[in-house]
């Protein structure tokens, strides 16, 4: 009996192990040193790249698959953190940015302002704002595990169903904040 208790605590202390591999927290400081907490992931095998692109590219055929698909990082750690597809870090709250001061609500938008998209309150996606090739305003934004993109501001999957669809998704508010 003994035998086995050891075998369940060396088993569960290797699948802790294990998981801590997968991600582990850590924290970036905002411009005016507030730390926001951070995951570290590893990356996608290519096959699940691969997979991720061709989804991404089948279902948003109108926007521009800028970087290979990842989970190393997501939008709000691109837009806030660091504006490099390099960037090594997933940020689930980026809210520390404007809570600090470091960022602040605009009243016009600016090349590399961030749009901030909630659904009913809840924020969803960040991007900083690009212009577009026909003259509309346009974004590039990481979308969760998918491609890093460049994209109309309101054609993405946090604004509309799906991509062909005409109308945005019920409750949604797009903000604009700029770096102090």
């Amino acid at each position: 009996m003994r035998v086995f208790i050891c075998s369940v605590k060396i088993t569960g202390a290797l699948f802790a192990l294990f998981i801590s591999f997968l991600s582990h927290s850590a924290a970036v400081p905002t411009p005016n040193g507030t730390l926001v907490n951070v995951v570290e992931r590893l990356p996608m095998s290519a096959a699940q790249v691969a997979q991720a692109n061709a989804s991404f590219l089948a279902q948003w055929p109108e926007a521009t698959l800028v970087e290979d698909a990842t989970t190393v990082y997501n939008c709000h750690s691109f837009a806030f953190y660091w504006f490099n597809p390099a960037n090594p870090y997933w940020m689930n709250d980026p809210s520390a940015y404007w809570e600090d001061g470091s960022w602040s609500a605009a009243s016009g938008i600016a090349y590399r302002d961030n749009l901030e998209y909630y659904v009913n309150g809840e924020l969803l996606h960040s991007g900083p704002a690009y212009s577009y090739s026909n003259g509309l305003l346009g974004v590039l934004s990481k979308w969760g595990s998918w491609p890093l993109a460049y994209h109309h501001y309101l054609y993405t999957p946090y604004s509309l169903a799906t991509s062909s669809s005409a109308s945005t998704v019920t409750g949604l508010s797009i903000a604009v904040v700029r770096k102090n």
